[in-house]
This record gives C-alpha cells, structure tokens and sequence, in this order.
C-alpha cells in the first residue's frame, strides 16, 4: 500500500479529477477535485466500492460495469492502461463529457496492484470536434453546390444558386451578387429574406462593393458605423461581408446585428465565389464559342465566295461541307469526296499535277494562296484560292479552302495592259483625226463596244461633230448626227464634264433622240475637245471594268487631243518663226551688202579729205554709228536663232573672257562668286559683251561692273544713271535707248539670247542707282 506522501504527489500533478482503487474496486484514494464532483468529502469515500459513484448519481451504473471491466484488465496484466469517455454528472446538476484514463500503479509494500484513473473535461475537445464536424459538413454541402453548378447553363442559373447555397449551408438570411456591367455594378441574385428595394445599382467604384470589386479583396465588417467604406442600403444592417467574385462581380452578406460574421464565414464564401467564378468563365466562354460557331456557320453558308470545308484523315483530305456559293458556281456538292476526286470534277486538263501538288500541301497543312485554273458552270475561270488550315493538337485537322474568282480581275489587268500600248499611239498621234481614230479602234478591240463614236468639237460652228464611229455606230444611225448646244445629254456632258453612265436610257429625260433603241449608254467627255458615246440595245450590258477601263481611255484620248493642238500650235509658231527668221536673213543680207558697202566707200573718201578737220570727225562719228548699227542688226539677226550645243559652264570665267573682248576704257569688272550654269559658251559670251558695251555707253569709260551669283541664277549691275521704273519693261524691246548715240538692240539682243536659253530677264535698280539685270535660270 502506498502512503498519503505518494499520492500527494500523485494529486499535485494534475488538475485533472482523480481517484485510486485497489483490485477488488475499492475506492483508495480520491483528490479534491473528484470528491467535489461527488458532492462528499473524500474521507468518507474511501474504502467504499465502486459502485458508491452510480449510487450518488456521478456516473451511470453502465459507466461503473466498464470501470470495473477496465480495472480488472489492468490489474490482471492484459493492459497497462485503457481509457473510456463517458458523462460525468455534477452534483449541482450539470453534465460533464469527460474521459476516464486508467493506467497501474504499483504497490510495493502490499505486492499489489492498483489502477489511478485520471478524470478529464473533454467538453471543449468535443465542442471543437463538433464544430470541425460541422465545418466539414457546410464544405460538403459548398461542393454539392458547385457540382451543381457545373450543370448551369445560365448565369442567372449560377448566381441564383449561389445565393441559395449561402442561405441554406452559410446560414446567411440577406445576402446578394452584383455584377459588373459597364461602369456599373448591378444586382443579379439575392436572397429570399432581401426586399429588391434594400439592394441597389451602384458605380463599380463605389462604397465597399465598389472598393471590393476594384481591389479584389475581400473585407469584413464587424461593425458598419466604423468603415469608413460601408454605405448600406439600409440603415438597419449592421455587420456584413464583402467577396470578389473574380473579375465578375461582388458578393456582399450583411446582417441586422455586429460582429454576424467572422473569418470562417469569409474563408466559405471565398471558396463559393471561386466556384461562382469559375462557372460563370465557363458559361461565357461557351457563349463565346457557340456566338462564334454560329457567326462562322452563318459567314459559311453567306460568303459569297465558294468554300470548301475539309478534313484531314491520315495522309488524306475528305470534303465536310461546301457553301451554296460553291454549289451556285460549280454546280455540283462534293460533300464526303475525297479531294483527288473533287479535281477530278473540275481541274481542267493538263492541270492535274499542279492540282495534286496543292492537295499535298492541304494535306500537310500549309496555309498558302495561289492562282489556279477551275472548271465553273459557265466555262474555266481563274480563281485565287486560299488555304487556310485548322490546327489540333499541333496537327492539322482540317481546314478552309476558299475560291476568289479573278477571271474579271484578270481580263481588266489584260485589256488595261493594251490600254497603255494604245495610250503610247494616242501620244505618237499629230492630229485631231489621227487620236479619234486610234480611241475608236481601242474602243472596239480592247472595250469590245460595238456601237461607239468619237465626236469632235468645232468651234465654228459650235457643235460636236462625228469625226469617227464604228461600222455598226455608222450603219445603226447614218447618217451620225450633230450636236448642237443643249441637245440631250451628250452635250450636257460636253458642257458639264460630268461622265454620263447609265444602265438603261430610258429612265432619263431630255434624251436627244426619245425613239431610241439604245438601253445602255456611256458618255464621257475629252475636256474642252469633245466627247466619246458608246451604247448597246441591251439593259445593264456594260460591267464595272468596262466603265472603269473607259474613263481610262478617255482620259488619255483627251490627253492626246491636248498635246495635237499643242504640238499643233507649236509647228504654227515654228512655220511663222522660220518665215519670220528667213524675212530677218534677208534683210542681214540687205544690211550686209547694201548699207557696209556703201559706207566703206564713203569712210574711203573721207580720208581722202583735207579740209576742215571738225566737219570730218563729225562725218567720221557719223559713220562709226552707222557701222555700229550693221553690227548690231547682224547681231540681232543671228540671235534670234535657237542656240548651239549647251555645256555646263563657269559663269566667273565666262564673264572674264567678256570683258577681255570689248573695249572698256578705264571701268572695272567686279565678280563675286556666280556659279556655274548650262549654257552655249560663246552666245553667254556675247550676252555679257552686250551688257559691258552697255554700261559703258551710259555709265562713262570709268564705271564699275558687277557679276554676282544668285540662288536660282545670276545678275549684272552698273553704277551708271539706270532706267526709270516705268520704262524697264520696256528697255527690252528692240530701239529702245537713252542716249543720243544709242542703237537701242544692246538689251533685245540680250534678252533674245536669254530667251534661247529657257531664261527669264528682268530689270531693276542697283545698289549704287544703275542699272541690274536679273537672270533666272529655270
């Protein structure tokens, strides 16, 4: 048996109930804490059995049976220790759940054993259990809830269902979704026990639904009045809940008392969103899929371009489906056909190879596009196709073929390419009639318009006259008529150069010919030149390449026109040039011979004379200013002819070699940097001795000057007395001058040499007063 001493310590171990019996369920020892469960002082149990704690009501006569069962174990050897939970019931009547932990207790002095049993409280352990039971449960429930939702084929399906998952497993009474649309966040799902008018639409930065949406953190809210963020729609809540449903929306919960809520319910709620999320994704991604399905679907079946859809099988392309456009070109549905035997139906001959090469490349799936060659209903046509490949997996499984067809497209490149070789014969003609007959020609070969015709303004006697037709136009309507201002609608287009297309005439008023047998018409005009008509009998019979390749040769036909009456006029002048260049050879020659000879005769005799000698010198003058004058009309002949072979020259050292051959006295030649320039060497020669002999002349044997570069040419400037505003325009014409013994051919000789080279001359006033003759080179 042990003493007090043993058990004391024993007692001093534990907080826990604590009672000691020997083998036969003796009641050896009782602490404190036991006894009081009891309701006795521990003296007066000990040595009583057992049983005494059923008689006193602490435990149940079952609970002491297991005891003794337990006890016996112990003491017998079979255990060492066991433990048993059973109730415990206090004597002030309350119930314990607590666990009895048996183990040996060895008494040396008696060689025997005894069994120590530890009573627990295990209420909290049990509340805990119960709760964690509880949480398992709602979870359970939370995925019942998200299976289900993965049957929703609606959003309103899932956030209905979410509500009723919160109300029924999260015990939430006012709970709602809002979800994002725009800049709004709008309600979607809310509970049985929420009135419509407690939620609202808010911004989606708004209050606390707006700041958990933004931020995409959840938030609770022990206590409404103290976030600063919480703006209820009802003064009565008082706590709540706020969770992101990812991108979507908010989840808010709230309730009519503080502190409703804790981190468990926002860990549910979390858990709930993510599946809410995560259903809703899906549901819009189906949407997206099958919006898309049906916008291909529906641009397959109206594409107006023919489409074959395959697949791929094996080292082989099978037909799916084709649209009704492929069916309304090629006239047959390949569907099910495998694509050899497709081009058997419709690859011309001798273009099965290259046909088989691109099935290969389907085959493989490239995506590529190509001409090709294919037997429509109405004939072969050139189509562009476009293989575009779907891919699986990293394999090809299908694919798109699409047909552009470009036979039209193709034919306007064609005609549009002899329009150019015609537009270089059009340029090449020199005459009026000449570029009427090449456009008609054009019109007929390359438009392939039967009935068309070229008419010609004549400005005499105001009217548009036939000047070419085709035989079909001119056995049609022989004799062609005119016409005359205000005559229907070909004048008007001639008036108003507004082309005049219409698919059928007679939905036209003011036609000049009513009665007509003409439907479709083209009128286009050539500028100020004329006009072009081309018709048929047939409604609509011209297509849009034909138009446009129309307006193409007329423009080119009035280009043409323009550059005859050009090239026209310029042969005129040219003819009125040589006449006028021959008249001034001849009269050169007069000069020559008729006015030097004479002079030179008499400047014989002169010298001849002893007399008086101021009478001789004034005779002497007088015949120096005549030989001047035959110089200057030669001169003036000669320039009046087109220039020599032109080179690029330094204007420095051209006006150098000027000054070196005329007699200049005692005046300066100043040149400041002209640059070069393309010019005949020995005609800018005379044009700067012409200035120098000018300068000189007006400014005195001591005048300065000046040969200065320009941007866009050159100038040269005197300090002699210059030449009045008013006349300078003037100063150019042959005779004009200021000086009693002037010829007045100095500046028209000049300026004729300019002229020649492309140059425009003008004149103003120099720095020092004189004179400055301006030179812009073009």
């Amino acid at each position: 048996m042990f003493d007090d001493l043993s058990l004391a310590r024993i007692v001093e171990a534990t907080d826990e109930g604590l009672f000691v019996t020997d083998p036969s369920h003796s009641l050896v020892y009782l602490n404190d804490a036991f006894a009081s469960v009891v309701g006795e002082e521990p003296h007066e149990l000990r040595g009583r059995d057992l049983s005494v704690l059923s008689g006193r009501g602490t435990v149940s006569t079952a609970t002491v049976r297991e005891l003794r069962s337990a006890i016996d174990r112990i003491t017998g050897g079979a255990d060492r220790a066991l433990s048993i939970e059973r109730p415990v019931f206090h004597d002030d009547g309350e119930n314990l759940d607590a666990a009895f932990d048996l183990s040996s207790l060895k008494d040396e002095e008696n060689d025997r054993t005894h069994v120590v049993v530890f009573v627990r409280d295990i209420g909290d352990r049990r509340a805990a259990e119960e709760r964690l039971d509880a949480q398992s449960r709602r979870i359970e429930r939370l995925h019942e809830g998200a299976t289900a939702m993965i049957a929703c084929r609606e959003e309103s399906e899932v956030y209905d269902l979410a509500v009723s998952v919160a109300e029924d497993v999260l015990a939430f009474e006012l709970c709602s979704i809002l979800v994002a649309e725009g800049e709004w966040l709008v309600p979607r799902a809310w509970s049985t026990g929420t009135e419509l008018s407690g939620i609202r639409t808010m911004r989606i930065d708004e209050g606390l639904a707006g700041r958990t949406y933004t931020s995409g953190e959840s938030r609770l809210v022990p206590v409404v009045e103290r976030d600063p963020d919480a703006n209820p729609a009802s003064e009565g809540y008082r706590s709540g809940v706020s969770v992101p449903v990812g991108g979507i929306g908010v989840f808010q919960a709230v309730a009519t008392e503080t502190h409703a809520f804790d981190e468990r319910d926002v860990k549910l709620v979390e858990l709930l969103m993510s599946t809410v999320a995560e259903a809703v994704a899906r549901i819009r991604a189906e949407s997206r899929l099958a919006a898309e399905h049906d916008r291909l679907a529906a641009l397959f079946e109206n594409v107006p371009e023919p489409v074959v859809s395959y697949d791929v099988d094996a080292d082989d392309a099978v037909v799916r489906a084709v649209n009704p456009a492929f069916e309304r070109v090629f006239g047959f549905d390949p569907t099910a056909t495998p694509i050899e035997e497709l081009n058997a139906r419709f690859v011309p001959d001798g273009e099965e190879a290259t046909a088989a090469a691109l099935d290969e490349r389907i085959v493989g799936g490239e995506r590529f596009t190509t001409e090709v060659t294919r037997l429509a209903g109405d004939g072969a046509r050139e189509f562009l196709v476009h293989v575009v490949p779907t891919v699986d997996e990293g394999e090809s499984a299908g694919g798109f073929v699409i047909y552009t067809d470009i036979t039209e497209g193709k034919s306007h490149e064609r005609r549009l390419d002899e329009l150019h070789g015609v537009t270089r014969e059009l340029m090449a003609a020199e005459t009026d009639a000449e570029v009427a007959g090449t456009a008609l020609r054009a019109a007929r070969e390359v438009l392939e318009l039967e009935l068309a015709a070229v008419y010609l303004y004549d400005a005499e006697s105001d009217v548009l006259k036939p000047t070419a037709a085709t035989a079909d136009a001119t056995d049609a309507f022989a004799p062609l008529p005119e016409f005359e201002p205000g005559s229907g609608v070909a004048w008007r287009t001639f008036e108003t150069g507004e082309p005049f297309v219409t698919p059928d005439i007679r939905e036209h008023d003011g036609l000049y010919n009513p009665e007509t047998e003409i439907r479709t018409e083209l009128i286009f005009p050539f500028g100020e030149y004329g006009i072009g008509i081309a018709g048929s009998t047939e409604v609509g019979a011209f297509s849009e390449s034909t138009v446009s390749l129309a307006r193409v040769l007329s423009a080119n036909v009035e280009a043409a026109l323009e550059r005859a009456d050009r090239e026209a006029t310029l042969r005129e002048r040219e003819r009125d040039l040589a006449r006028q260049n021959e008249r001034l050879s001849e009269f050169a020659g007069v000069v020559s011979h008729d006015l030097r000879n004479p002079l030179t005769v008499a400047r014989g005799y002169l010298a001849m004379l002893d007399g008086d000698e101021e009478l001789v010198e004034r005779i002497d003058d007088a015949h120096r200013r005549m030989d001047a004058l035959t110089d200057d009309l030669l001169s003036l002949a000669r320039e009046g002819k087109v220039v020599g072979e032109t080179e690029r020259v330094d204007l420095a050292e051209v006006a150098q070699e000027a000054w070196s051959v005329v007699e200049t006295a005692d005046a300066t030649l100043r040149v400041e940097g002209p640059e070069a320039v393309e010019a005949d060497p020995d005609r800018l020669v005379e044009l700067f001795a012409n200035l120098y002999r000018n300068a000189v002349e007006h400014g005195g044997e001591d005048a300065t000057v000046t040969v200065s570069g320009l941007e866009e040419g050159f100038a040269v400037a005197d300090d002699g007395p210059g030449i009045p505003p008013d006349e300078r325009s003037a100063a150019l014409d042959a005779g004009y001058t200021t000086g009693e013994d002037g010829t007045g051919l100095g500046l028209a000789i000049v300026n004729r040499i300019a002229e020649a080279h492309g140059w425009t001359v003008s004149l103003d006033e120099s720095e020092c007063g004189g004179t400055r003759v301006v030179f812009t080179v073009e």
